[in-house]
């Protein structure tokens, strides 16, 4: 196939969208590559430079007129091309598949053509896991953990790789340069751009807040008109105190592995004069699937909503699971932003307690995965209950 683009990034970008691969796929793959590489076809690893008193381009044209030989090239122990290919086995194969289409061991195509047959043949686990990649981080880390497998492959290397691919992500996602829509959904803008995205907020409100971490925002088309929705229904400014989050600001402030923030599907919002329980209510009685509450002094007044589709309700910073946060009255929305509980939700549950709140936080426990033995949710706090609580 005659490779389009008027870049590497680009020419690569288009390769791989017409094998079928998805846009968080491709990102993966451009990103490691141009970490490996650069996106340069005839990069000869930096430190073999001097060792082998090559250049680049010397290097390549060494290989192509034979005065450095099969053997040579497969066993120098030099990294070399788009995805620097190391190990004696994958440059012997490079060498051949190259030489087998007639073009120079730097042609950029021949290059991703073998990067294809090798990753689908002989990488078969990432090759599967990268046709269904659901983000930018999974597909970076598929490339980074089982294809490319370097040296470091630490959290803060993960975080570096990530932060490269979602760079092509935005760069190529991005459909429109009038407010920047992708094809999936999301909204992906320069970082402080301000861009107007409905009648009450724009892009910086939602820019992540690590500095010099991050140069794009990532928006949930969906998380927009959530908060829209709930601007207009309390007539009050929303405070975005957190959305989108970068990889390694959301590492930075111990976020969770996978954060719903890194793909910009969350946001943390206060309402001035609105208790968070009011707004989580309201967040609830509009459908919305993922809210957290945070309610009290130690856990900081705000509410957390978030665009999955399943539903997942928790309450505070220990994150305990709730089936409901109550029915909502439009009465209650005015009131102090304190965020006192009702004595209605005042209770204590210990070993020996029975009943359907009982039941209500077995069923909860049971749903993230805890044990509760051959007596399930039967509504008796016994030991089993006990353990898992704890």
């Amino acid at each position: 196939m005659a490779l389009t683009g008027s870049t590497n990034a680009e020419k690569a970008w288009n390769f791989l969208k017409a094998k079928g691969f998805n846009d968080y796929a491709c990102a993966g793959i451009v990103g490691n590559l141009d970490c490996e590489s650069a996106l340069n076809s005839h990069n000869l690893q930096n430190t073999y430079e001097q060792i082998l008193g090559f250049t680049d381009s010397a290097y390549v044209n060494a290989v192509d007129n034979g005065r450095y030989s099969k053997e040579q090239f497969a066993n120098d122990c030099a990294g070399f091309g788009l995805a620097q290919w190391t190990y004696h086995s994958r440059k012997r194969a490079l060498y051949e598949f190259v030489k087998s289409r007639g073009v120079s061991i730097g042609d950029l195509e021949a290059q991703l053509e073998f990067f294809y047959k090798e990753l689908s043949e002989g990488f078969a686990s990432a090759f599967r896991a990268l046709q269904t990649a659901a983000s930018v981080r999974d597909a970076s880390n598929i490339m980074l953990l089982k294809y490319e497998c370097p040296a470091d492959m630490s959290a803060s290397a993960q975080d570096r790789r990530e932060a490269v691919c979602q760079k092509y992500y935005t760069q190529f996602v991005t459909k429109s340069n009038m407010g920047g829509v992708s094809s999936m959904g999301y909204i992906n803008v320069p970082k402080k751009s301000g861009r107007k995205l409905s009648e009450h907020f724009n892009s910086s409100e939602f820019d992540c807040h690590g500095g010099g971490c991050c140069s794009a925002t990532i928006i949930n088309e969906k998380l927009v008109e959530y908060l829209e929705k709930i601007r207009e229904h309390f007539g009050k400014p929303i405070t975005i105190t957190s959305a989108y989050r970068c990889a390694v600001h959301n590492r930075n402030v111990n976020g969770a592995t996978g954060s719903r923030h890194t793909k910009g599907d969350a946001a943390d919002i206060v309402i001035l004069g609105i208790t968070p329980r009011t707004v989580a209510q309201y967040a609830e009685s509009i459908g919305i699937l993922g809210i957290g509450l945070y309610e009290t002094s130690a856990d900081g007044h705000f509410v957390h909503i978030d665009t999955r589709d399943y539903k997942s309700f928790w309450y505070g910073q220990a994150c305990a699971a709730r089936t409901t946060f109550g029915a909502y009255s439009n009465t209650s929305s005015a009131g102090s932003s304190s965020g006192t509980s009702s004595t209605s939700d005042n209770f204590i549950l210990a070993n020996g307690s029975r009943g359907a709140k009982v039941k209500e936080l077995q069923e909860n426990l049971m749903a993230l995965g805890y044990d509760l033995g051959s007596y399930g949710a039967d509504g008796s706090f016994g030991n089993a209950t006990a353990a898992a609580v704890k």
